[in-house]
């Protein structure tokens, strides 16, 4: 049955509860790991899961998957792809979140953009994005205010990049920068006053700021 032995896909949907990511080069997510009864499932995300933060997962979060399966006869072997994530986040009463990339007009969310190309990583851009998740999670930000992974910024040699919801673009920002900068943009005001602030550049770690308007 040699060749005729093709590997045989199929859907799947499994629900259970969430116990973490596992990343690529350190910084990239690909899979996630989820437990129920029947046991623990490594599952690899669709690339539009992996590359966003549209995905916001806590541990122990009880979430539903769905997605494709496919199961090797010959190697006896089990690949799980998932496609969808609903956070259902314990409460069966509510809603269940959606978590793929879908705007949301009455409740659009404030942009935080990070570079996230491997001369910016490189250069501490995993562990601003860190110090972002918790800077945000700590002023009780995150509901208002989206970290977004991007494309190049045409800076690579001036990484990390950063760019803020009012435009001000940040190169060569370290983790320990952040709470600050944090502050600076998001003090008491609503983040919507964040947006109609003017457009500025600013380079840090650099003797000069030059502000474009």
């Amino acid at each position: 049955m040699g060749k005729f032995d093709f590997a045989r896909e199929s859907a799947f949907n499994l629900e259970g509860e969430f116990l973490r990511f596992e990343f690529e080069d350190g910084y990239k997510r690909k899979y996630l790991q989820l437990k129920n009864a029947e046991g623990v499932y490594c599952i690899k995300l669709a690339k539009y899961l992996r590359s966003s933060f549209e995905l916001e997962l806590q541990p122990g979060d009880w979430v539903q998957i769905f997605g494709e399966k496919k199961f090797n006869p010959k190697k006896g072997t089990l690949k799980l792809k998932a496609e969808r994530v609903i956070n259902t986040v314990n409460t069966p009463a509510k809603k269940p979140v959606i978590s793929t990339p879908k705007p949301d007009k009455d409740k659009a969310k404030a942009n935080i953009l990070v570079c996230q190309k491997s001369d910016c990583m490189k250069r501490g851009g995993k562990e601003v994005c860190q110090a972002l998740q918790a800077a945000l999670s700590d002023r009780g930000l995150e509901n208002e205010v989206a970290i977004k992974g991007t494309g190049c910024l045409k800076q690579c040699k001036a990484g990390p990049n950063i760019i803020m919801p009012d435009k001000t673009r940040y190169s060569r920002i370290q983790a320990q920068q952040i709470p600050e900068t944090i502050n600076k943009h998001f003090p008491a005001q609503s983040v919507e006053q964040q947006e109609t602030e003017s457009q500025k550049f600013v380079v840090v770690g650099t003797d000069s700021a030059v502000t474009n308007k």
